[in-house]
């Protein structure tokens, strides 16, 4: 997001609570992607929950964006848990995505494409995760059951500086096509 124009300052340097942008959030049971980030020179707020649905983006959403340094990017561990945070985000504090809040998800689930939604989000290669498991199963791996399988992005409208006109809500361009 920080490509995209979310500002995602690290540490000390975050705004106080009289700025409307700064910083960057991750939400999800536990600290998944803060290492990824902190490697960039991040430094995002981390909103553990119980688990990965609806009402557990709602609550994020409610705790993170009442804090005095509100984020302006949040990646949200499932598609599910960004769509709680988007709707609470909209509905009870009135913002909008992604002029004031940038939203990322995970899983590209069908209501991700809805049109309340248009969530940006990356895809889970679902028939390579089947066929991963099968050769997994038959004893086919070689690699000792850790296989890294790729999760293209899908631009919709959650994210500012998309894609360009006319790609919306496909994988990006030049990456590997799933098989």
């Amino acid at each position: 997001m920080a490509k995209r124009g979310s500002q995602m300052p690290a540490g000390p340097q975050a705004p106080n609570h009289s700025q409307a942008r700064g910083g960057a959030a991750v939400c999800g049971p536990n600290d998944t992607g803060k290492p990824t980030a902190a490697a960039s020179g991040l430094d995002p707020a981390v909103w553990r929950g119980p688990g990965s649905d609806y009402a557990d983006g709602a609550a994020a959403a409610r705790s993170l964006l009442a804090g005095r340094n509100r984020p302006d990017g949040v990646f949200c561990i499932t598609d599910l848990v960004a769509c709680g945070f988007l709707d609470a985000a909209r509905q009870e504090f009135g913002l909008r995505v992604p002029e004031d809040l940038c939203v990322l998800g995970f899983d590209d689930i069908p209501e991700a494409a809805w049109g309340a939604y248009g969530l940006t989000t990356f895809a889970q290669p679902y028939a390579r995760i089947a066929e991963e498991v099968e050769r997994m199963l038959t004893g086919e791996t070689g690699t000792e059951g850790v296989t890294l399988l790729p999760a293209p992005p899908v631009w919709r409208r959650t994210v500012r500086l998309g894609p360009s006109p006319g790609t919306e809500d496909r994988p990006c361009p030049g990456l590997p096509p799933e098989r």
